[in-house]
């Protein structure tokens, strides 16, 4: 059988993954792609600041927001669950930590 998973033709559950980019290798298309696109936003600079000057205070702003999209991540919505209450403090948390025995015992 060949560590091949006759039913669907892939890798059996389990099987290490061989071959291919490395986890966290950038797509190499992708990186010349961004680097095109660089080149063209670099020699469009100018004349991008001058639209932006003669835009309408709105629009300009609009502008702004929609480029700001790509710069700065939006933060993600956070839940916490404070019903799971635990008799341990901070300090006790700690102490295990350290290696310091608890008061009790």
């Amino acid at each position: 059988m060949g560590g091949k998973n006759s039913m669907t033709g892939g890798r059996r559950k389990g099987t290490p993954k061989t071959g291919g980019r490395t986890k966290g290798t950038p797509n190499k298309e992708t990186k010349e792609r961004r680097e095109v696109l660089q080149e063209i936003a670099e020699g469009m600079e100018e004349q991008f600041l001058e639209d932006l000057k003669e835009l309408e205070p709105k629009d300009r702003v609009w502008v702004f927001l929609k480029l700001h999209e790509f710069f700065v991540p939006k933060p993600q919505a956070v839940q916490l669950d404070l019903s799971h209450k635990t008799e341990k403090t901070i300090e006790d948390r700690l102490r295990a930590l350290a290696g310091i025995p608890d008061d009790d015992e």
